[in-house]
Order: structure tokens, then sequence, then C-alpha cells
């Protein structure tokens, strides 16, 4: 009996009202092998949508990398002519936007259900 390596599902992802939401299962986004196996799981799903909403409620620190993942994504939702939300950050994850300026860059919102009707 062979058994195979498990690999952890890094995210959850509802179809609702036509959008995308992400929920992520990790509480920290920091190990750089972690972010490239979320990524081979978020991008993808730009074949089963175009707009996105990223749930971050559960995400307590996150890295650099993990910012850059956000926004290759983010480009390339808008290369399919989709929108992209975040919703639920954290007071630290917010404050990370904030001094990296993607605040400004992403639109984000309180809860899910604010960014789903800003859609």
């Amino acid at each position: 009996m062979s058994t195979s390596p498990s690999v952890r599902k890094r995210i959850i992802v509802d179809d609702v009202r036509n959008v995308q939401v992400v929920r992520f299962c990790d509480r920290k986004m920091l190990d750089t092998e972690h972010i490239e196996q979320t990524a081979e799981e978020v991008f993808p799903l730009l074949d089963r949508g175009k707009h996105f909403v990223l749930n971050l409620a559960k995400v307590e620190f996150m890295s650099g990398a993990a910012l850059n993942t956000f926004i290759l994504f983010d480009r390339a939702v808008k290369k399919h002519d989709g929108k992209l939300r975040f919703c639920f950050l954290r007071p630290e994850i917010m404050e990370v936007f904030v001094i990296t300026r993607l605040n400004h860059m992403f639109t984000i919102c309180e809860t899910e259900e604010d960014a789903l009707s800003s859609m």
C-alpha cells in the first residue's frame, strides 16, 4: 500500500452570485512554499469566473511574497475584465496594506456581503 504525501488545501471557494469567494485557511502566509501552493490553488480559479472576493478573516500574518501574489492575481483578474475585492482584513493586515499603499490599489471592504455588493 503506497501513501502519497497529503497536500493541505489553502483555500475554500464558494460561488456566490457568480463571484468566486475565496476564504484563506492559513493564519500565517509567510512560508514561500505555502504561498506558492496558495497561488497554485487561486490562479486556476480564473477558469471558473472573473470576479473575486478574497476573504482574509483567518489571516493574522502575511509576508511581502503573499502581497506580491495578490498583486499578480489582481493583474490577472483585470486582464479577464474582472473585479477583485478584499474583505475581513484584521487591523494588523490592514496596517500592512496601508504601509505598502496597497489600500489605494485594491478595493477593501468590511464584510463579505459589502464586497459582493460592490461588484
